[in-house]
C-alpha cells in the first residue's frame, strides 16, 4: 500500500490555506493505493480531515404481557354451578375470573428497526453551520468561507466544509472511501498520537489533538462508515497557520467534533 501525500491532500482541499499538516498531523489521512489516487484526483480532502458516525438509538417496543410476564390470552368459560339445559331466570352463564380479563392474543414480536445506513450525502456546503448548530444545540457559527484560499465541494459522494465557529476556523469534511477503514484509523494513531477506537454503532473512529502547529491548536474526530469518511476538524484560531490564537483551546470540544463526525444528519 503506497500512502498518499498529506500536504497534496491538504493542498487539494484549501488550496495552500492554513496549516502545516506534516507537523500537525503528519500522515493522519494517509490511506489508498496509487491506483485508488489516480482515480481520485483532483479530490478536495481536508487538511487534518478526522471522521465518524453514531446510529441512532433503536426504540424497543414491549410486548403485552400479563403481570407474571406471559402473554396474556384466554377464552371465557362456563361456571359449572350453571344448568346446560334449564338455567332460571336468575342465573346466567358466569365466565371465570380469568375469561373477564380475557385479551386478544399478544401482538407479533416486533424487531428493533435496523441500523441507518449512509447511502449519499444530502447536504450542501452552504448548508454545513446551520446543521452544526442544530447538531450541537448551540449558536456560533458564521458562513462558510469560500474565499479563493478555501476548498468548497458538495456532490453525492462528498462534501467539505470550511466556515466560522466563534471566529475560528472549523471544517467538516466527508469522502467516500472503499478501503478498509479500521486498518486506515489504526495507520493514522502513530502520525497524529491519536486514539483508534469504536463509535456506539461500532464504526472505527479516530481522536486526536489537541495538537500545536505553527502557533495554532486544532483537534478533530474521524469516522469510517458506511463507504465513507466522515471528518470534523475545530482550531483555535481563525486560520490554520501562523494565526492569533483566540481561544486557549479549539472551541469544538472532543464530545462536540465526535457528535459531528457520527452524526447521521449529512446523509440519507
Amino acid at each position: 500500500m503506497t500512502d498518499q501525500n498529506p500536504r497534496d491532500l491538504f493542498d487539494r482541499a484549501t488550496n495552500g490555506l492554513t496549516s502545516d499538516v506534516d507537523r500537525l498531523v503528519s500522515g493522519g489521512i494517509a490511506r489508498g493505493r496509487r491506483a485508488q489516487r489516480r482515480r481520485r484526483a483532483g479530490s478536495m480532502l481536508a487538511a487534518v480531515a478526522v471522521f465518524g458516525v453514531v446510529g441512532a438509538a433503536a426504540s424497543f417496543i414491549p410486548h403485552a404481557t400479563g403481570r407474571d410476564g406471559t402473554p396474556v390470552a384466554s377464552d371465557p368459560t362456563v361456571s359449572p354451578s350453571a344448568s346446560p339445559t334449564a338455567p332460571s331466570p336468575t342465573t346466567s352463564p358466569t365466565a371465570s375470573p380469568t375469561g373477564t380479563a380475557s385479551s386478544s392474543p399478544a401482538d407479533p414480536t416486533v424487531s428493533d428497526p435496523p441500523p441507518f445506513v449512509a447511502d449519499h450525502v444530502t447536504v450542501t456546503p452552504e448548508q454545513v453551520p446551520v446543521l452544526v448548530e442544530e447538531q450541537l444545540g448551540r449558536q456560533g457559527a458564521g458562513p462558510i468561507r469560500t474565499g479563493p484560499s478555501y476548498g468548497s465541494a458538495g456532490s453525492a459522494d462528498r462534501l467539505i466544509a470550511h466556515f466560522s465557529w466563534q471566529g475560528t476556523l472549523a471544517s467538516v469534511v466527508i469522502e467516500r472511501f472503499p478501503g478498509d477503514g479500521q486498518a486506515a484509523c489504526q495507520q493514522s494513531v502513530g502520525p497524529t498520537g491519536g486514539t483508534c477506537s469504536t463509535d456506539e454503532a461500532g464504526h472505527p473512529m479516530l481522536l486526536w489533538g489537541p495538537t500545536l502547529g505553527d502557533g495554532v491548536e486544532a483537534q478533530g474526530a474521524t469516522v469510517w462508515r458506511d463507504g465513507f469518511e466522515v471528518a470534523a476538524l475545530s482550531y483555535n484560531a481563525a486560520d490554520g497557520k501562523n494565526s492569533p490564537p483566540l481561544f486557549t483551546h479549539p472551541p469544538l470540544t472532543m464530545d462536540e467534533l465526535t457528535l459531528l463526525a457520527t452524526a447521521d444528519a449529512w446523509f440519507s
